[in-house]
């Protein structure tokens, strides 16, 4: 299980580190593709294999559809991570540039990351974008999230009192 938010950097060569507490479960092959509201997400190889599988293993190859759009964004800049001696994943350009640490086109990178847990998977965000995405989000908000999420559970037979 993944949790905890952790700030810090991407090197010169944007390259991260995942955050020790996070990297002792992920194996040795993390899997790494965007994720939604402009975030990178980090899966354990089995994990990564039987998401996509789950959710786009009956997608007709040869149909135009959205199915095969939303894979084929997801997948074509997606890579098996391999760490170098640091410890250290170099994030390629397509990445940084969904994740919000790069313009297209611009060699300027905002450096400043967090990494997060996020139960079955880790996050890894620009802290501009995270800040702008979670940053002072009210309690009564996350209160009236954690409410509705766990009343939807109750009303699908999911969560018990």
């Amino acid at each position: 299980m993944f949790f905890g938010e952790y700030r810090h950097q991407l090197d010169e060569k944007c390259r991260i580190r995942i955050p020790a507490k996070l990297r002792e479960d992920l194996g040795e092959k993390p899997f790494v593709m965007r994720g939604p509201n402009h975030s990178l997400i980090v899966l354990r190889e089995a994990d990564a294999n039987a998401m996509l599988t789950s959710q786009f293993g009956d997608v007709d190859m040869v149909d135009p559809s959205e199915d095969n759009f939303t894979l084929r964004m997801l997948t074509s800049s997606a890579f098996f991570a391999e760490e170098d001696k640091q410890g250290r994943i170099l994030l390629p350009n397509k990445l940084l540039e969904h994740a919000g640490f790069k313009k297209k086109g611009s060699d300027e990178v905002n450096r400043n990351a967090v990494t997060i847990g996020a139960l079955n998977r880790i996050e890894i965000w620009c802290e501009s974008v995270w800040d702008g995405y979670y940053g002072d989000v009210p309690a009564e908000e996350f209160d009236k999230r954690l409410s509705e999420r766990l009343k939807n559970k109750r009303a699908n037979g999911g969560v018990k009192n």
